[in-house]
């Protein structure tokens, strides 16, 4: 048994947020970002929770952690996508080649993007002349 895991101990749940909708998924964190996509189309499906077109596929998903999009070919863990991680879901706008909802209004938040980080400024010592 040496050398095999354990499923369980790579088995995250994610908080899928879209508008004010919250999903939890359970995903494997080695699995690609595209197969998690895919479990999250089946659950729409399943549920109707979101009206999707019959020919809507995972091409038609953006994930977000805060403003940075997961790559398809990706990991979850390779992208940082851990347990209880929230992630933000952006649709495909319907009858549209490209265009996918805005993330600000899909999260109700700006997220601001800033690097290099900016470096908190120090206050400027103030010399006394007598």
């Amino acid at each position: 048994m040496a050398g095999k895991t354990n499923p369980f101990d790579t088995c995250i749940y994610v908080r899928v947020k879209r508008h004010q909708q919250t999903f939890f998924v359970l995903c494997d964190e080695f699995e690609e970002v595209a197969a998690f996509k895919g479990r999250i189309l089946d659950m729409f499906t399943q549920t109707n929770a979101v009206k999707l077109s019959d020919d809507f596929s995972v091409d038609d998903i953006k994930l977000f952690i805060r403003n940075r999009i997961l790559e398809n070919s990706a990991t979850c863990h390779d992208q940082q996508l851990f347990n209880d991680s929230v992630v933000y879901i952006c649709l495909k706008k319907p009858n549209t080649k490209d265009e996918f909802e805005d993330l600000a209004d899909v999260s109700g938040q700006q997220f601001e993007y800033e690097y290099p980080p900016k470096k908190k400024e120090e206050p400027v010592a103030q010399s006394e002349d007598n």
